[in-house]
This record gives C-alpha cells, structure tokens and sequence, in this order.
C-alpha cells in the first residue's frame, strides 16, 4: 500500500496499478529474499514507460 500510496494515485485505476505493482514486487522480494530483484523490475517496468512515451509521441 505505501508503495502505491507515494506514486499519487488519483482514482481507482491507478491504485490497482500501483498497488499491484507493490505487491508483485513484495512477493518477489518476499521469494528471492534479495531486494535487487523488485528495484530491476521496477526499473525495466519505468524503463519501458519511457521508451514508449518517446515512441508513441
């Protein structure tokens, strides 16, 4: 829930997105045991926005 709570959701999708988001990665951390896989995640799931931001501009 903090995770999706410090993105600023506005309205009902984003929480389900940021939130889901959160908990794929706790589950992740929570499997591994090592934080360095949700922060990759995390950063290829950005990495992706970004491409595609520039791509569809």
């Amino acid at each position: 829930m903090l995770f999706g709570a410090l993105h600023g959701p506005t309205d009902l999708a984003s929480w389900l997105i940021y939130g889901g988001g959160g908990l794929i990665f706790c589950v992740l951390y929570h499997k591994t045991g090592y934080l360095i896989y949700p922060i990759a995640v995390h950063f290829i799931n950005n990495a992706w926005s970004v491409v595609a931001l520039y791509y569809f501009q």
